[in-house]
């Protein structure tokens, strides 16, 4: 996990984590679909509701795609320094799917 994650917890169907300066965050699978997709909710106290969808599509027999979609519903206040937090989680997310099945 990157430095800015603390206090990670995980089992087989949800998580648990702290960005460091931004929020504590808990989400759980809500729905899968093997090869397709995964719906992840936020789960517990959250201070934001928020969405995780992860949408996988074959390329080839070798290959494959996956586009992250994290929905979250914002004010604007909680915007201005929520976004880039919340950016880079997605993107360390992405990171590291690469990284472990490359």
């Amino acid at each position: 996990m990157p430095e800015q994650i603390k206090n990670w917890k995980a089992d087989k169907e949800s998580c648990s984590f702290t960005i460091e300066g931004l929020a504590d965050l808990s989400m759980r699978i809500a729905s899968k679909k093997p090869d397709r997709n995964i719906h992840i909710i936020a789960d517990g106290k959250n201070p934001i509701d928020y969405t995780l969808d992860c949408f996988f599509f074959e390329v080839d027999e070798n290959n494959s795609k996956v586009e992250l979609i994290f929905n979250a519903d914002l004010n604007p206040f909680i915007k201005s320094f929520a976004s880039r937090p919340l950016q880079n989680f997605v993107n360390m997310l992405a990171t590291k799917l690469q990284e472990h099945f490359a």
